[in-house]
């Protein structure tokens, strides 16, 4: 059991020290801001044992008109990151700050540590130094105490907001813009993509995770690391992509790439987006067409629903077309398998994470999204998890990394996982199905633990060299850029191999071990 515990500055100084000394070619062995009047010093235990400090020292602060508290010590060392430890002194210490009057809590971070940072209400300001102590890189970064939400934005945080595209152009704009701002997630109908080609791919995918293990293997990816082909279970951590060390994933995929987009000639790097797709025709043939039918429409929505982006941001509503002429974009099946035992702690059926393109289109089965049935759970402004809401003949849409850092962080990229079940009935089907037929891979335990879950996400990309930078309407004047320009092609490829696990995988709660050399 881990506990947040307050402690007195001699306790914190031996593991700061050794893990300072670990982490970083420094001298520091005095804390003398420790020993100011009013500093906090935090401890977690784990047990009886300390695992990690940090220190929270009032200081002034420029551009914050009230009281300040800056963050010292280890919250965000390595080890703290992948054990989760750091996260419990971040979110307890803030809690803190805020009651005790502080308007801001701010630190000097290391590059390594931005994304922790990030992902716990943090924003960078001004730029950056080299640390005098380590001769490392560091910024600043700032987490301001939360601002009360008026009842329209704390309505449109309840839950995910169901879109009719249909609609008139300019309300659907403004309805669109409310959804990006508040939580980066939607759910769309109306959306003209035809029923049948929808019916043809969500058939073959679950064809294709019905095979036998040896034929899925036949288009297996090649190498940890690879684009396209088929992943076996526990051979992905997507929280790795934001420096989370958590369990494998409880998940199999099959995914394929840009087929008949190739644009040329290619880099080193850019022939990795568009590398072949290992298609499994031998013993499945109906899947490369049903398949390659529904990646083009998906691709045509995509562009639809950036065009009413830009309408939505105030730009020409074909601002972003000659940006995603050639889109990188993926597509991945995922089949979320029953439960045979407990999971391990911390493990989930995929892990919280954002993702990183622009924008992900996805299909899922028809399972309910009841507390406790395991579903996509998304994480609101103020920390807490909300389902994603289950409507008929939709999608659901979430915005990626790259249009949050177009928008300057005004429209948000935002977590979300799958959680695993806990005691649900089973029972409901999927786009095209009838009763029972999603079950047929799932066992008959008539719990949630037995459930199976499938879903088919469409990751659009921008173009390989398409450079992701501050759009012209989302800059104040005065205001300075939150993120430096980045293309992004190299930014999703970095972002993916984060997340792919070595082989000798552990095994998963279903009892199956990853399928060997299958990753």
């Amino acid at each position: 059991m881990r506990t947040v515990v307050e402690l007195r500055a001699a306790e914190t100084h031996p593991l700061r020290l050794a893990v300072l000394r670990a982490e970083t070619p420094t001298r520091v062995v005095e804390f003398p801001e420790d020993h100011l009047e009013g500093a906090l010093h935090l401890g977690v235990l784990d047990g009886d044992e300390l695992v990690a400090v940090s220190t929270w020292v009032p200081r002034t602060l420029d551009g914050c008109a009230g009281p300040a508290v800056q963050l010292r010590g280890m919250a965000t060392a390595v080890h703290a990151q992948r054990t989760g430890v750091g996260a419990l002194l971040v979110e307890d210490g803030c809690r803190r700050a805020w009651q005790h009057g502080a308007d801001a809590v701010w630190a000097n971070a290391r590059d390594a540590a931005l994304d922790f940072y990030r992902r716990h209400g943090f924003e960078v300001v001004g730029d950056g130094f080299v640390d005098a102590a380590t001769a490392l890189p560091h910024h600043r970064v700032v987490r301001r105490r939360p601002v009360r939400l008026e009842a329209g934005a704390e309505a449109a945080l309840a839950a995910v907001p169901v879109i009719d595209l249909g609609g008139d152009r300019d309300e659907v704009a403004a309805a669109i813009d409310a959804a990006c701002t508040h939580l980066g997630f939607l759910v769309i109908t109306g959306h003209g993509v035809a029923r049948e080609v929808v019916d043809r791919a969500w058939t073959a995918a679950a064809e294709f995770f019905a095979l036998p293990d040896a034929d899925k293997a036949t288009v297996a990816m090649a190498r940890p690391g690879d684009p396209y082909g088929y992943n076996g279970l526990a051979a992905e951590t997507l929280a790795r992509s934001l420096g989370e060390d958590t369990p494998p994933d409880v998940k199999e995929s099959y995914a394929i790439g840009p087929a008949g987009l190739v644009p040329g000639p290619l880099s080193d790097d850019e022939a990795w987006a568009f590398s072949p797709t290992p298609w499994p025709d031998a013993v499945l043939p109906a899947l490369r067409p049903a398949w390659s039918a529904y990646f083009t429409a998906m691709g045509d929505l995509a562009a639809r629903l950036l065009s009413l982006m830009a309408t939505a941001l105030g730009l020409d509503e074909a601002y972003f077309a000659p940006l995603i002429d050639r889109h990188a974009s993926a597509m991945r099946a995922l089949r979320y398998p029953p439960l045979a035992g407990p999971a391990r702690p911390g493990q989930l059926r995929a892990g919280a994470h954002t993702d990183y393109g622009t924008l992900t289109i996805l299909l899922r089965d028809g399972h309910d999204d009841r507390p406790g049935a395991g579903g996509l759970q998304v994480r609101r402004a103020d920390g807490r998890w909300i389902d994603v809401p289950t409507v008929a003949d939709s999608f659901v849409v979430n915005l990626g990394d790259a249009m949050s850092r177009w928008t300057n962080d005004r429209w948000v990229s935002t977590l979300h996982r799958v959680a695993l079940p806990s005691g649900r009935p089973t029972g409901a089907t999927g786009p095209g199905e009838t009763a029972g037929h999603v079950g047929t891979a799932a066992g008959s335990s008539g719990g949630a633990a037995g459930t199976e879950r499938r879903s088919l996400a469409f990751f659009h990309n921008a173009n390989w060299d398409a450079v992701i930078e501050c759009l012209p309407t989302c800059l104040a004047p005065g205001e300075q850029p939150r993120h430096p320009p980045i293309a992004a092609g190299p930014h999703l490829m970095s972002k993916f191999h984060a997340t792919v696990l070595d082989p000798g995988a552990d095994l998963c709660p279903t009892g199956e071990p990853t399928p060997g050399g299958v990753r």
